[in-house]
């Protein structure tokens, strides 16, 4: 009887041990990806991110990146900035540990804006920016930012700017911390080395008097 609950108990514990089933996919464009690939992943946890943006291109540029990574290195949150000349960038990123890891989309889409709004200025070529105007704010991007610095996203070029604009509230408490002067690597897909960076509460169009 002793031998046969103890049978039981290991095959009840052996799926626990189990490697981590993840499918890596990087550098992909929009929805498509050319190189998808399940495997046992010696890490812990399955990383996937959606990013939306047009600071590191001319255009608009989309994808979709997946692959395993260490708990502590996994960073979820909606990170993302609305500024002046129609500049933006937004990535989503969601830390799971099984192989149902399902994006379920940003939940935020060009031409949807809230009721807040907030000082806005753009500059690629100056260390800081003047803000003249202000502008209505994407629902979800609740606060208002300044940045100076250089940003960059994997297999792209550094981007120097500086800005004023609409922020979320998990870019602002990330940018916030990054130590001044370091490039520090959110999700292992962009970088960005901080030499200012303030947020505050956005407020309504209404009453901000800008």
């Amino acid at each position: 009887m002793k031998a046969f609950l103890s049978s039981c108990l290991i095959l009840v514990l052996l799926p626990l041990g189990a490697p981590l089933q993840c499918t890596s996919c990087q550098y992909v464009l929009k929805n498509y990806c050319e190189n998808r690939e399940a495997h046992s992943c010696p890490a812990d946890t399955c990383l996937k991110g959606v990013l939306d943006n047009n600071i590191f291109s001319q255009y608009r540029e989309q994808f979709n990146y997946s692959d395993c990574v260490d708990s502590q290195e996994c960073h979820p949150g909606y990170f993302g900035f609305a500024t002046a000349m129609r500049k933006y960038f937004r990535v989503k990123f969601s830390c799971c540990h099984s192989a149902a890891c399902i994006e379920d989309g940003f939940g935020l889409h060009p031409g949807r804006y809230g009721p807040l709004e907030c000082p806005v200025c753009f500059s690629n070529s100056t260390a800081d920016c003047e803000s003249m105007t202000a502008r209505r704010c994407p629902y979800k991007a609740t606060k208002c930012i300044t940045f100076g610095g250089i940003m960059k996203q994997v297999g792209k070029s550094e981007v120097a700017a500086a800005f004023k604009g609409c922020a979320t509230p998990d870019f602002c408490n990330y940018i916030t911390t990054v130590p001044k002067g370091v490039m520090q690597s959110l999700n292992n897909w962009v970088s960005f080395n901080v030499n200012r960076a303030a947020c505050f509460d956005a407020q309504s169009f209404h009453t901000s008097g800008l």
